[in-house]
């Protein structure tokens, strides 16, 4: 619509309006009206009879228009002399004017007409959005998981006349409406496409549960419970993905402190095969003539041993201590990001397992210092009890 067709609407909507016939007639009584003015603009919007569209009758000024398209050029003022012409402008355009023209009589309804047309296009846009087809006849259809089957749900997008008048338009209704439609609008992201499916599952269960067959209007006048339905659903998905993104951390540093574990014990077997070695040492020496340098040597590497494989353990376990440390802060930690009874038992069982393994871990550490700090002492008493023997038997 063109800025001088704008200015003729608003111009003619001060006036009375009536229709008679084909023709759109508005009464003026204004004593300052200029019809030079009138006649100017009207011609200005495209109508090919302004000179005769003015009349005076006493101190009534009556401006006359047809309404057809033929009158008017290329242009479409937006004038419907009844109801019925505005709903068919609607369905044909899949539209609501922005600005239009009806006589005084139908104007209450018109406006009806026009809001609840719009409020049934955002209906119409969140089910063809959330609808898994839409078909060549207007249908939209959802599939959906039933049982051990794929269930089907049709839902038709045509409004009848009758059906413009069922909408029950509030402030309350609309901004609810507006907000399920923004949550199509928003910018893709990680969770779009589980937003959508929980509006289609809130879409699928009202559907169910509709028994009138008026589904588009139904979901308009129930637009404030499917929001906060859809609200209560998607919390419960938000706090779904945080506790599997919580589980999923858990398991992670699960298997991180786990590896930190085995390291541990493997260097802790690594410094234990020293022992072994140092009793193939011992009996080495005892199948030789038996020399108080060679024991005094033996010996002293036997207490390095000793020594080393100790001195190692003691850091091993320092670094168990702080790992414990780590286990149980870390945990607790996961324990208070959700009090879930599945992250808190998800963290309390790992934690119990690796302080567990922490814990078997420290004992086997103290057998090895025990067997290893037991070798020199059991060398020395082999040694002088061999040595004994052996000055004894030479007297």
């Amino acid at each position: 619509m063109s800025d001088v067709e704008k200015t003729l609407l608003s111009y003619l909507k001060q006036f009375s309006i009536t229709a008679d016939d084909d023709l759109l007639v508005a009464k003026v009584t204004d004593a300052s009206f200029n019809s030079n003015y009138a006649e100017s603009l009207i011609s200005s919007a495209g109508y090919k009879h302004s000179k005769s569209a003015i009349s005076r009758e006493g101190d009534v000024v009556y401006i006359k228009l047809l309404i057809e398209l033929s009158a008017w050029g290329d242009n479409d003022p937006k004038i419907f002399l009844n109801i019925s012409d505005l709903w068919g402008y609607c369905k044909a355009t899949n539209e609501v004017p922005d600005l239009y023209l009806v006589p005084d009589d139908i104007l209450e309804e018109s406006e009806k007409l026009c809001v609840s047309y719009s409020s049934y296009l955002k209906v119409k846009k969140i089910i063809n959005e959330a609808s898994d087809y839409v078909t060549e006849t207007g249908s939209a259809l959802f599939f959906y998981n039933s049982k051990d089957s794929i269930a089907r749900e049709e839902v038709s997008l045509t409004l009848s006349f009758d059906d413009i008048f069922l909408f029950e338009i509030s402030e309350e209704k609309e901004a609810a409406i507006g907000s399920l439609v923004r949550f199509f609008e928003i910018d893709e992201d990680a969770h779009s496409h589980e937003r959508n499916n929980v509006l289609k599952n809130v879409i699928i269960e009202f559907i169910d549960a509709n028994d009138s067959g008026n589904v588009i209007p139904n979901m308009y006048n129930s637009a404030e419970s499917l929001l906060k339905k859809y609200k209560e659903q998607y919390k419960v998905y938000v706090d779904r993905f945080s506790v599997n993104k919580i589980i999923s951390d858990i398991s992670e540093k699960n298997l991180e402190y786990s590896s930190k574990v085995n390291e541990f014990i493997s260097s802790g077997q690594t410094k234990a095969f020293a022992i072994p070695g140092a009793i193939i040492a011992i009996g080495t020496i005892v199948r030789v003539q038996p020399s108080y340098l060679g024991a005094i040597l033996v010996f002293v590497g036997l207490c390095l041993v000793n020594y080393f494989v100790t001195s190692a353990n003691k850091v091993y376990l320092e670094s168990y201590v702080q790992l414990r440390k780590q286990v149980i802060y870390t945990f607790d930690r996961f324990k208070d990001l959700d009090s879930s009874t599945e992250v808190f038992s998800h963290a309390e069982s790992s934690k119990k397992v690796l302080l567990d393994r922490i814990d078997k871990a420290e004992e086997r550490l103290e057998d090895i210092d025990f067997y290893s700090s037991l070798v020199p002492w059991l060398g020395g008493v082999y040694f002088i009890g061999n040595f004994i023997v052996a000055i004894y038997s030479n007297v």
